[in-house]
């Protein structure tokens, strides 16, 4: 005969992704430059730039944690929102140019001649 087992049945762990802790972490850091205190105004693009970023870490979780097949279809249009973002957010904080934003971004406006 054989003793009854000590071992309590285990519960469901909870499972999140890595991806949404960085998109956590992400949205704490634009809450934290939105809301400091300068003169200055705020770098718009960057922000997109952060909130894009929190965007995608987001549909990476969902799409690898949880197998939703749909993200396959979103996520290529954010990505290729990335480079014009991140150089109109760079350049406005290093300033090294005088052309006007929406001319630096017109080359990146152009899709890439189909071959």
């Amino acid at each position: 005969m054989m003793a009854p087992s000590a071992i309590p049945a285990q519960s469901p762990m909870v499972f999140i992704p890595l991806p949404f802790v960085i998109a956590l972490l992400l949205l704490i850091l634009f809450v934290a430059v939105i809301r400091r205190d300068e003169e200055a105004a705020p770098n718009w693009p960057f922000l997109a730039l952060i909130l894009l970023s929190a965007l995608q870490s987001t549909l990476s979780g969902l799409r690898w944690g949880y197998g939703v097949q749909a993200i396959g279809v979103i996520a290529p249009v954010t990505a290729a929102m990335v480079p014009p973002l991140a150089y109109a957010g760079v350049s406005r904080l290093v300033r090294t140019s005088r052309r006007p934003l929406p001319g630096a971004l017109r080359c990146m406006a152009c899709p890439p001649p189909l071959s």
